[in-house]
């Protein structure tokens, strides 16, 4: 049976694209529902990173902004004369704004991190729909040929690159 019979003509990559962007991991959903018969689902790997990535970015920048926060409040209660050191007595007055600044640059960090999972997930969607019905078959071949060639006392190195289809 040839594979271009499989090939289904409604799928769309764009279509995966949007539907990752709308909601994370739907585009991958749907190019698995229209994947050849003949091909593995590799649906198993991806969700669990997309989610993952996600979610631990989402939980750092909640965290980071708690703490960037505390510091902060901490940092002008502390202008107020009459204010005792409640939280952080460890800490001089000095001392806090580093601290404030370095938990909000990872919460930066965070964002940024968050961001760069989303951003993928939807060229991953794109990629693997535009690539879905690539034929990876056996009747593929691949050739790297060294080429040396020796003229007149002078040496050339060069190589060539052979491809079948067939």
């Amino acid at each position: 049976m040839d594979r271009r019979e499989n090939i289904d003509t409604l799928h769309s990559p764009k279509k995966a694209a949007l539907l990752s962007a709308i909601l994370p991991g739907t585009g991958q959903i749907y190019n698995n529902r229209h994947k050849p018969k003949d091909r593995n689902s590799r649906l198993w790997w991806k969700l669990p990173i997309v989610y993952g990535g996600i979610g631990a970015s989402i939980y750092s920048t909640i965290l980071n902004q708690r703490e960037y926060k505390a510091f902060f409040n901490e940092r002008t209660a502390r202008l107020d004369p009459n204010y005792e050191f409640q939280y952080y007595p460890d800490y001089t007055s000095d001392q806090l704004y580093p601290v404030q600044e370095a938990y909000r640059k990872y919460r930066d960090y965070s964002i940024i991190a968050g961001l760069a999972v989303y951003a993928l997930n939807i060229i991953d969607a794109n990629v693997q729909g535009h690539l879905l019905h690539f034929d990876a078959g056996d009747d593929l071949s691949f050739n790297f040929i060294p080429d040396f060639s020796f003229r007149n006392s002078t040496s050339n190195f060069g190589a060539k690159l052979v491809l079948h289809i067939k």
